[in-house]
């Protein structure tokens, strides 16, 4: 087992990773009826994907393959949790690690630790999250990949980070120092009348082309320094659900959040999640 995790991983690192994402976003944005059709249709059928919860079930009705993968669910497709003392969750996936932050370190996996610091790229955003609670959230290529607000919230700054593109699977969690420092990542810095101050961050992976936001920012590999945006002056507010973004394809939502409540007991590695499920409750 160990020399099959060093071979995937080390095959990533030998992969020119940012090229292949490259390739595969020409393939997965053409508009070539047969090639998108044949795109679709293969994906619907090995990943086991519930037509019956999506918003529209015509895939001809979809211009290319990201389209479908960036699809929205119909109506009544997902409950969100209306406490406006809870958080829920902002995406379909499974928990990857949740828990505390203790002494400025988020756990990445056994024995792998990353610095809050090195996550969010700044020291006086990061400063304010050092004894916080943190959750990591997966996104396999099979969940349903738009993004939405935890809890009612102002965006207050947003901060891009181009980086490498490494998988973000259990595997290459396990291996790989850093990883989430290391990929390509869009820092969210939130304002949330009931939860204070708290960061979600969309983390890159390999084969993801984009990261796309409702606020019209979109991040990009070509973009090789960090970006660097303030909205505090525009009052861009998200009631708890409103969609915030999109992956391109499988990656990871980070949150970071100040101490004022604590992850539901049930929440453990391992655990799936679907958008809107309660994730803590804040007592009164």
């Amino acid at each position: 087992m160990k020399i099959k995790l060093y071979f995937i991983v080390n095959l990533q690192r030998l992969l020119p990773k940012h090229l292949l994402s490259k390739l595969t976003a020409i393939v997965a944005e053409s508009q070539r009826v047969w090639l998108k059709n044949f795109l679709i249709r293969g994906f619907i059928k090995i990943y086991k994907i519930n037509m019956s919860e999506v918003e529209n079930p015509d895939i001809n009705c979809y211009s290319s393959f990201n389209e479908f993968f960036t699809r929205r669910l119909s109506a009544g497709a997902r409950e969100y949790d209306e406490n406006d003392l809870s958080i829920s969750s902002p995406v379909d996936g499974s928990i990857s690690q949740i828990g505390q932050i203790h002494k400025n370190e988020i756990l990445q996996a056994k024995g792998r630790n990353y610095t809050v610091e090195d996550l969010v790229g700044c020291e006086d955003i990061a400063q304010t999250f050092h004894m916080g609670k943190f959750a990591t959230i997966y996104l396999s290529p099979s969940n349903y990949h738009r993004v939405h607000a935890p809890c009612d919230c102002k965006l207050i700054k947003t901060c891009y980070f181009s980086g490498d593109i490494y998988s973000v699977n259990i595997e290459t969690c396990q291996t790989i120092p850093n990883l989430f420092t290391r990929n390509e990542r869009l820092v969210c810095y939130f304002r949330s009348p009931n939860f204070g101050d708290f960061c979600l961050i969309f983390v890159g992976a390999l084969l993801v082309r984009g990261i796309e936001t409702v606020w019209k920012e979109s991040a990009h590999m070509e973009q090789r320094l960090p970006q660097y945006n303030s909205f505090e002056e525009e009052n861009l507010l998200f009631k708890k659900g409103e969609e915030l973004g999109c992956f391109k394809y499988g990656s990871t939502v980070i949150l970071l959040f100040v101490p004022k409540f604590q992850w539901l007991k049930n929440l453990t590695s391992g655990a799936d999640l679907r958008v809107g499920e309660r994730l803590a409750l804040r007592s009164e």
